[in-house]
């Protein structure tokens, strides 16, 4: 509620700040102790929140803890959550509140009185006290309990009311105040000055000679039973004690009189708060000296406090002519901020010179006589502070600082600093800055810097402990040990007891180190120069800031920098009570700085302002006060509240059974969020979540008694006293009791009548089912006999579909014509009076009829070769048979006429059905079933189930040669693809390597032609030097007959690379030749004899003399394939010349061994396997997986190009074949190709 208060503030009105310093009187003799004590806590309403009139007369307090305000537009209500505006009877302004002590409020406005009292609803209304006198009242200018009831006073006249009357007095004294005192009033009336009522009476008072003529009252603050102090506007204060007005001591009347007093109240210290025409209030202790000014700034400095009233939790009321405001006053907990003049984040505090010192991001500040005060020489933002030798050193991004008692400032470095601390001895300066430590020596009247080489940290804090050791704080790099006499730093970590190097904070409390990071906190043990976790405090909990201040108490913030906790010291021992309630309104406000001051005064910084906690007032935090049901509606309406706990439970009809309730806990704490839970006995299962929400809806409720009980916490914690609303939901008419007997009651008589007419029906549909069964039975004995007859058919003809559908899914799945026709026929061999069946079909190339199938008891083998052209087949199967069916024919002893004796030597039956499958009018294929035992085997039932499959298998026909057509398109178009990638595979490099090989092809020759020329030429000059031996000396001789010998050999080697050379360029025009795309199919066996013995035959033409053994062993059964012969026989001679080459080379070592090559093939999974081995030296294994790559060889230069096998495996693949290599060193080489054979 109050957030909303202090957002409201910001967006209008403003707020009242309260700054409590001391003027010019409190110097000569003001409490020195409250020179900064900064503003309390506080509210602010406007009236765009409570919805009237912006002026404000009274104020008073109902026992329940609601809040009253007289109001131009009537008496405004507060239950801490909502406002409500009560009228007066004739809407006037209301200008004086009280509450009587029965707890009534009673009303006085312009012209009438009365009090507020609830209707049958439980809703305050205002009750007229005055309609019926026939002495209309003036303004009402106070009310005044009594113990037999209140007076009403107006100027002229006085009205008591003792509860059931009212009295009117008429006295003629133009009152113009009055004032409770003791069992009366202190009034004060024009031309009469101060008097005393007492029972209606009036009395005179006696003034001191020493007190001036008094010229108004504006409040009387009663002190005891018999003595108050009267406050005037403009003349101070005075003390009445009895009858006598005297003057009172102290020096708070010089600052009345200059600020002119507007009204006063009695806090709950006992201390009075008088307001002030100008410059806010004067808090004043009742011997009339100041304990503290409050001041007003913002947009609401000039309003004006026309009532003041302090309430049970102790918060004062301010009534204003904008507004309502409220303080936590007295309160533990008060503020400096922006509004103060405190501008920026603090990050630094101090007490320098008995001033306070406060550095903030913005500069820095002064606190004195409680008035901030930029110290607008400074010139950048405060870091740190440290005092010594009388001056105080600041650190700031613009650099270090030092500023003496006078107020001189003198920039000491230009260097950004973090922090700042002073040895002990006062002669040393250790500042830590963004990339290490410096240290300032004194030197004479100035200082000295040296920068530590040791330390190259960010720097953001300096302890020293003990004296000489300086510990260091990083934001992420833990802490550091240094020694100053050394130089030394050592960073502590995990083995020294800091596990965690993020935001480390180090503390000396007494005569311990400490340091707080997110594992908890740690002590320092000098002995073991570690840290060790400390439990003296809290066992784990984080802590980032720890300060103790003289008396021993320790002050915390949490690792959040929130949640502000006092640790007061339990004697003499290490135990420590954990306070933190007085704090909790603050407890959501992160702090930076922690400054315990004297007299149990800490200051805490951050980026809110600077807070001061006052651990000397007491504050009472265990209130316990009933939360109340403010309203209880249904859909029709609100529902009345009882207002005393002995209420009745309220009934409501069955129709009324969804509830709202809106509740409110009239507690007015700062910063408070008052939060609610609630329970419906006998329908909730228990206690709600608590929530910030201050209603509850319950729908469709069933009938029954019900209790709806609330309870609120407060911000403190505190748990208030039960609200309960008893309630009963009716039961609607139609579920009472005899209701319900009467419901019971006429189903009965229902059933039994139902009964009564379904046994009537009964009986009569039992005659007529009887006579209908007769006739039925008749009907049903006739057709049982016809169904027997047509139940055999329908079983034969059934028996005969599921044969039919069995053949149709088998032959569904076949894609291939010949497996197709044999799934036909082995299944049509199944049928009755099926002995055999035959398939033949049209074959384009041969314009004849082949036999593709055959089941029964003739082999396919034995017609194989047979060929029937279509007169042939027509006549064989279609002449003179009769035409069953369309396309289906029938023959009875059967007849081979004019047909191909052939096929009738292997058989000639009976009895034969041909099917015949045509396809766009031609005959493609003959289906036939036979029976070779008798004729006339075939009846009505055979032919029925041919014509019902003739139709599928001309379906699976024309489906089964779709895909083989298309299977062989794609085959062919796959293989189009290859060749295509493979050409352009070639293309960029074929063209470039055609031109240099028909470039060097030329040169080679000539090169190879001139070496042999050049050879003869070389014999005829030896030949020529010979005849002239004589004429030559020996060394002569020798240098010729060396040299010739050398040039024949260079001729001999150029002639010999010179053919290397050409054997590669031949061999890469071989390999860019296009290869011929006409594959031819042939019989593999014959191909392999006739090509291998031409190659073996011209592979040995090379080698004179040489004997090797060629051994054939091919597979029996003769095998197609499809060929590009020029290529395939290429491969073949490569393959031969290179295991020749192997076999050759092992008989130079080896005389005993005996060359052989074999050939051989096997049938494997659809491919043909060709193996070529040899008995030759072997390969080596690491040079088997290099063989097929171009220009690898293993014979010498001179004798191979690297390009055979590159090239052989080419052809191999073009064949959509595949080629590997198997070989052991010293043994054997196996080359392997496997192509794929031709169906």
């Amino acid at each position: 509620m109050d957030r909303r208060f202090d957002q409201m503030k910001n967006l209008w009105l403003g707020f009242w700040l309260v700054c409590l310093s001391a003027v010019s009187v409190l110097a000569q003799g003001g409490s020195a102790a409250m020179r900064e004590t900064g503003r309390p806590m506080f509210g602010f309403y406007q009236s765009s929140e409570y919805h009237a009139h912006d002026q404000n007369f009274g104020i008073t307090q109902d026992s329940t803890g609601m809040m009253y305000f007289a109001n131009f537009a009537g008496v405004l209500e507060f239950d801490g959550v909502s406002w409500n505006t009560i009228q007066t009877e004739n809407v006037t302004r209301v200008s004086a509140l009280k509450t009587d002590r029965r707890g009534r409020v009673l009303v006085g406005a312009n012209g009438e009185f009365g009090y507020l009292a609830y209707d049958s609803l439980g809703v305050h209304r205002f009750v007229s006290l005055s309609a019926k006198l026939k002495d209309k009242p003036g303004q009402i200018i106070q009310i005044l309990p009594a113990k037999a009831g209140a007076w009403f006073i107006s100027d002229q006249t006085n009205f008591f009311w003792d509860g059931r009357n009212v009295k009117a007095y008429k006295h003629g004294l133009s009152i113009q105040s009055a004032f409770a005192f003791g069992e009366g009033a202190v009034i004060y009336a024009k031309n009469k000055g101060f008097l005393l009522l007492n029972e209606g009476k009036v009395s005179g008072v006696t003034i001191a000679p020493d007190v001036p003529a008094l010229l108004d009252l504006v409040a009387v603050v009663p002190l005891t039973a018999n003595s108050a102090m009267l406050l005037t506007t403009s003349q101070g204060a005075y003390l009445l004690e009895g009858n006598r007005i005297e003057n009172i001591a102290g020096n708070a009347n010089p600052v009345l009189i200059s600020n002119k007093a507007t009204t006063a109240v009695k806090m709950e210290d006992g201390k009075i708060a008088i307001s002030m025409a100008a410059n806010g209030m004067l808090i004043v202790n009742p011997d009339g000296t100041i304990a503290y000014p409050v001041y007003a700034y913002g947009d609401i400095e000039d309003s004006q406090v026309t009532a003041m009233f302090s309430d049970r939790e102790h918060n004062l009321w301010l009534a204003l002519n904008n507004g309502i405001a409220r303080f936590d006053l007295p309160s533990p907990i008060s503020v400096f901020d922006g509004n103060s003049g405190l501008k920026g984040s603090v990050t630094a505090v101090t007490r320098f010179d008995n001033k306070l010192i406060v550095g903030t991001l913005n500069g820095l500040h002064t606190i004195e006589n409680n008035r901030v005060t930029h110290f607008t020489p400074f010139p950048g933002s405060c870091l740190g502070f440290s005092e010594a030798g009388g001056y105080l050193y600041i650190a700031s991004n613009k650099g270090l600082f030092q500023l003496s008692k006078t107020g001189a400032l003198t920039t000491l470095s230009n260097d950004f600093s973090l922090t700042i601390t002073a040895s002990q001895d006062g002669t040393r300066l250790f500042v830590g800055l963004q990339d290490g430590l410096a240290v300032y020596k004194k030197s004479g009247s100035g200082w000295q810097k040296e920068r530590i080489k040791s330390v190259a940290e960010q720097i953001t804090g300096i302890t020293e402990f003990p004296a000489g050791t300086f510990w260091l704080e990083t934001l992420s790099n833990g802490i550091f040990k240094f020694d100053y006499a050394t130089g030394s730093a050592r960073k502590f970590s995990a083995t020294q007891g800091i596990s965690s190097p993020l935001y480390n904070k180090l503390a000396v409390f007494g005569d311990r180190l400490i340091v707080t990071n997110k594992d908890g906190l740690f002590e320092y043990q000098s002995n073991a120069d570690r840290f060790v976790r400390a439990g003296w405090l809290s066992e784990k909990a984080w802590f980032d800031r720890v300060q103790g201040d003289g008396a021993g108490n320790i002050w915390t913030t949490r690792g959040d920098k929130k949640s502000v906790t006092f640790f007061r010291k339990k004697g003499q021992s290490n135990a420590f009570e954990l306070i933190e309630k007085p704090f909790l309104p603050i407890a959501a406000i992160p702090f930076q700085v922690i400054y315990p001051d004297n007299n149990g005064v800490a200051w805490l910084g951050g980026d809110q302002g600077l807070y001061r906690l006052d651990m000397r007032l007491s504050e009472q935090h265990l209130l316990n006060y009933p939360v109340l049901i403010r309203n209880v509606s249904t859909p029709d309406g609100d529902l009345p509240i009882a207002r005393d706990a002995d209420r009745d439970r309220l009934s409501l009809d069955h129709k009324q059974n969804s509830l709202i309730f809106e509740f409110a806990l009239p507690s007015f704490q700062s910063n408070q969020e008052v939060s609610y839970q609630y329970l419906l006995e006998n329908y909730d299962k228990g206690w709600s979540e608590w929530s910030t929400i201050a209603r509850k809806e319950y729908s469709g409720l069933p009938s029954g008694s019900y209790v709806f009980k609330v309870r609120a916490r407060d911000i403190y914690g505190n748990i208030s006293k039960e609200a309960a609303f008893p309630l009963f939901i009716q039961t609607p008419w139609f579920r009472q009791w005899y209701m319900i007997a009467l419901y019971a009651i006429v189903f009965a008589v229902m059933i039994y009548y139902v009964v009564r007419w379904r046994l009537r029906a009964i009986i009569r549909e039992k005659q007529e089912l009887e006579n209908l069964i007769r006739e039925r039975t008749e009907e049903v004995v006739s057709q049982k006999e016809e169904l027997e007859h047509q139940s055999e058919e329908l079983s034969a003809t059934n028996d005969q579909l599921e044969r039919i559908d069995e053949f149709v899914k088998s032959i569904n799945g076949e894609v291939n014509t010949g497996k197709l026709f044999q799934l036909v026929l082995d299944r049509l061999c199944e049928f009755q009076n099926v002995d055999g069946a035959s398939a033949l079909i049209y074959n384009k190339a041969t314009d004849c009829y082949q036999f593709i199938a055959l089941a029964g008891v003739i082999e396919r083998a034995d017609v194989e070769d047979v060929q029937l052209s279509a007169a042939e087949a027509e006549q064989r199967y279609v002449a003179g048979a009769d035409e069953v069916y369309e396309d289906i024919f029938l023959k009875n002893n059967f007849r081979h006429q004019n047909t191909n004796r052939s096929v009738s030597e292997v058989f000639s039956p009976k009895s034969l059905i041909s099917i015949l499958i045509r396809v766009d009018g031609d005959v493609k294929s003959y289906i036939t079933l036979e029976n070779m035992d008798r004729e006339n085997a075939f009846g009505e039932r055979d032919f029925n189930m041919v014509k019902n499959l003739k139709e599928h298998l001309i379906g699976a026909y024309i489906k089964t040669n779709i895909l083989e057509d298309l299977e062989n398109t794609l085959s062919n178009l796959k293989s189009t693809q290859e060749e295509l990638i493979r050409q352009e595979r070639l293309a960029s490099v074929g063209s470039l390597t055609k031109g240099i090989v028909d470039r060097i092809l030329n040169p080679l020759n000539y090169i190879n032609n001139f070496s042999q020329s050049s050879g003869k030429l070389l014999k005829e000059i030896t030949e020529v030097t010979d005849k002239h031996q004589d004429t030559l000396s020996e060394d002569e001789k020798d240098d010729l007959e060396s040299g010739f010998e050398m040039l024949q050999k260079n001729l001999e080697k150029i002639y010999e690379h010179g053919n290397s050379t050409t054997r590669i360029v031949k061999d890469m025009q071989k390999l860019l030749k296009g290869k011929s795309t006409e594959f031819f199919e042939t019989d593999l066996n014959p191909f392999l004899e006739s090509k291998s013995k031409s190659a073996i035959q011209e592979v040995l033409a090379e080698y004179k003399d040489a004997k090797i053994k060629l051994v054939f062993a091919l597979d029996a059964e003769p095998v197609r394939v499809s060929l590009l012969p020029y290529e395939f026989a290429q491969v073949l001679t490569n393959l031969i010349s290179n295991a020749c080459y192997a076999v050759i080379e092992k008989t130079k070592f080896d005389k005993v061994f005996e060359p052989e090559i074999r050939i051989s093939t096997r049938r494997a999974d659809g491919a043909i396997s060709i193996f070529v081995r040899d008995n030759g030296k072997g390969i080596p294994l690491k040079e088997t997986e290099q063989l097929f790559n171009p220009f690898f060889t293993t014979k010498p230069t001179s004798k191979g190009t690297g390009l055979g096998l590159y090239m052989s495996k080419d052809i191999i693949e073009f064949h959509k074949g595949r080629m590997s290599v198997t070989s052991k060193e010293g043994d054997f080489t196996e080359i392997e190709i496997s192509l794929p054979i031709v169906k």
